[in-house]
């Protein structure tokens, strides 16, 4: 994997360092949720009630009031529709969708469009529903955020709220379609990009990486070690984040990069 440029680096400093100066203290420490099944107990069945199951186990994890209003509203996109191969077989063609545009402020709580489409395939199930409540977060939050933007902070604040794991492995999902091998991006952000930003939420909050790793498939968990010996070489931004991360957000840090040997590190 190459290297993420110092410009995308700065990019993801900034906007992590936004939301946590903004929303960090009324996050606290949130649990790093894993795929197990310490996590995730329940059976998943591959209909409407199991989907509904598995959302209410992720918002009991997120920073949000136990008794907020969300439901589901299955929708068919056109690519469900037609049948097209996904990520394993035929079935769900997933992308970055984008997780504003599926969640529907109601008034009094909201509703999560849902691709019926993404049901049958367990990681990009579980990363759309971390990417919705992620934008449920930024809209709980009263974040202004254009449309154009939602998409990128939506997923920041699912990694700020412990859902870091299950992106990245949604953000690289490799499997076999009806033309072969496919590779399939069901995040925003790319696998570099997400497992850079769950390296910081990780040392921000002084958790066990091997915890991360041993529940990240192979190419994110490649690209979390490379993220997170450059995390390591960055102590300044790391103290920066968790003693005043305002400083990040105004883009008052220097990038260095990662250390030779780190990349080592888990070898």
């Amino acid at each position: 994997m190459e290297p993420l440029s110092d410009a995308i680096l700065r990019r993801l400093v900034t906007g992590y360092g936004d939301f946590v100066s903004e929303h960090g203290d009324a996050i606290g420490t949130p649990d790093l949720v894993l795929p197990d099944e310490d996590y995730f107990p329940d059976e998943l069945t591959p209909n409407a009630e199991g989907v509904d199951t598995l959302l209410r186990r992720m918002l009991s994890y997120a920073p949000l009031a136990p008794d907020l209003d969300v439901r589901l509203r299955f929708v068919e996109s056109a690519e469900g529709s037609g049948g097209s191969c996904g990520p394993c077989g035929c079935g769900p063609a997933a992308g970055a969708k984008g997780p504003g545009a599926n969640v529907v402020d109601a008034g009094d709580g909201y509703v999560i469009d849902f691709d019926v489409a993404d049901v049958t395939h367990p990681t990009v199930l579980t990363t759309s529903l971390a990417r919705s409540i992620g934008a449920i977060v930024v809209h709980e939050a009263g974040d202004e955020v254009a449309p154009i933007a939602l998409a990128a902070r939506a997923e920041i604040a699912a990694v700020a709220s412990g859902f870091g794991v299950l992106l990245a492995n949604g953000a690289y999902i490799y499997g076999k379609s009806c033309g072969g091998a496919r590779v399939v991006q069901a995040t925003r952000h790319s696998v570099e990009e997400i497992t850079h930003l769950l390296a910081l939420f990780m040392m921000q909050h002084e958790m066990k990486i091997r915890d991360a790793r041993a529940a990240l498939d192979t190419t994110a968990r490649d690209a979390f070690d490379a993220a997170f010996a450059w995390a390591h070489s960055n102590d300044e931004i790391v103290t920066a984040l968790r003693d005043h991360p305002a400083s990040l957000a105004a883009g008052y840090f220097k990038v260095q990069p990662a250390r030779i040997g780190l990349g080592r590190l888990f070898a």
